[in-house]
This record gives structure tokens, sequence and C-alpha cells, in this order.
């Protein structure tokens, strides 16, 4: 080996504990994606994590995974509490300021602490997701349906329980940008009018069938003859002279004797 020149300085490179290391590495591979070409504690190995551990930052912060536990609070109406979503997106929020720190020690060492809210899974998850949960909560056609939404029965209600169940749960459990879509287009079908045809006027009855011709009776023939003795007969006749006189043209000539006898 060659000789140092006589002013060579060693400086001594400050490396994080072997403890904080070994759990920035797992906590960066689990929530970043990130990972190392060795995982031993070296210079090296630390400005390679450092650099990547930046650069995913700077990649979720553009995809503004720190707004948004800020754009969820703007849609606490449809919510309560302080559901997992909201948790994970706060913990997103505190982790990617945290890695904000300049100094390479200081930055593992925030990586190392970093709290998932509710797991580290959904904290992975969320931060993937950012983008499209950002859209999502943007998604100013489908949350001013929703509001419409609010105080009716029926599938209007189902809705809004949907709409809820979505942003209380983790994006693990429930992505959010294509729920937030389905549940708008069902939102804007319940506001939809329904089309109701104009009434039609009602149908007229069709005429009766016309009367069967009576039978033609020559005129000045007679249609009926009759004889009674007396009044109880008459009345007895007063059906069939009733009928006789339906006869087209028919016409009564009523002639009567009393006698003394």
């Amino acid at each position: 080996m060659g000789k140092l020149p006589q002013d060579a300085r060693v400086v001594e490179v400050e490396l994080p504990e072997e403890t904080t290391w070994q759990r920035a590495l797992a906590q960066a591979g689990k929530l970043l994606g990130v990972s190392t070409s060795g995982k031993a504690r070296n210079p090296a190995n630390l400005n390679e994590l450092v650099a990547k551990v930046r650069a995913c930052r700077d990649e979720r912060l553009g995809e503004r995974a720190a707004a948004i536990a800020s754009l969820l609070a703007q849609r606490a109406e449809f919510f309560s509490g302080e559901p997992a979503r909201l948790k994970t997106a706060r913990a997103a929020e505190n982790l990617l300021a945290a890695l904000q720190t300049q100094p390479p020690v200081a930055l593992v060492k925030a990586m190392a602490d970093a709290k998932p809210g509710t797991s580290l899974e959904a904290l992975s998850r969320h931060l993937a997701d950012a983008a499209s949960i950002a859209r999502a909560l943007e998604n100013e056609m489908a949350f001013g349906s929703f509001k419409l939404l609010e105080g009716r029965p029926g599938e209007a209600a189902l809705v809004l329980e949907e709409v809820r169940k979505a942003l209380e749960a983790d994006e693990l459990l429930v992505p959010l940008a294509p729920r937030v879509a389905e549940l708008g287009q069902r939102a804007l079908d319940v506001l939809r009018p329904v089309h109701v045809p104009p009434a039609q006027p009602p149908v007229a009855a069709p005429p009766p069938p016309p009367l069967a011709p009576s039978p033609q009776v020559p005129i000045g023939a007679t249609v009926a003859t009759g004889a009674a003795t007396s009044l109880a007969e008459l009345d007895a006749d007063r059906d069939r002279i009733a009928e006789a006189l339906k006869a087209p043209g028919a016409k009564l000539a009523l002639t009567w004797t009393v006698t003394r006898s």
C-alpha cells in the first residue's frame, strides 16, 4: 500500500447506532420500497440509503401524501371521530415532515422511529396511492352529490353509509379512488329525475252494435188481436199489447163494448 501524505487526516464518518440502522433499513423497505446494496452499517450504505429515502420522500410529497390528512378533514361531515384512514394520513404527514431533516444520521433515525398510525402495511399502501387518494378527495362532483343525498331515505341513505365506510377505512382495506367514483355514480342515479311518460287519454268504448232489424210487417196487416170479457182478462193482455206495439209503425186500435145481460 502507498503511504499517506504527511498532512493527510483521517475523518471519522458519523454513523447511526446499529439497532437504529437495522430498524431504519426495515422501515424504509416496508414503507417506501427502498433497499440498499448491503445491510452493513458503513458510510457507503448510509449514503445510498439516505439518497434513496430523500428521492422517495420528494416523490411522495409531489403526490401530495402530506396533504391527505387536511383533504380528509375537509370531508369530515361524511364520517365521525378519528377513523383509521385519518390516523394513517397523519402518520404519513408526520413521517414526511421528519424526513425533511438534512443530516444523514438524523434522517436514518427519523426513518427508524416512524410511527405508522395503524399498521406499517396500511401506511405503505397510503403512501403508494397518495396521488389517487388526493384526487378522490377533491372530486367535487361526487361529494357535491353526496351532500344532496342528506336527509333522503332509501338508496340515498345506503349510499351515504357506504361513503362513510370508505372514508373511515384504511386504503389497505378500501381503495378510495374507485370507491368514490362508484358511489358518485350511484348518487347521480338517485338524484336523476325519473321520467314519467305523459298520461294517455282514455280510449273511448266502441259503440254498441246496431239492433237487429225487427221483422218487417206489411203495412195494414194485423200484428196481434185479442178479446176480453172482463177487466182481469184485459190486464192480462197488457204485456202482449205492449210487445206488439214495438213493431215499426204499429198503432193501437182499441174498441170495447159493455152489454147488459
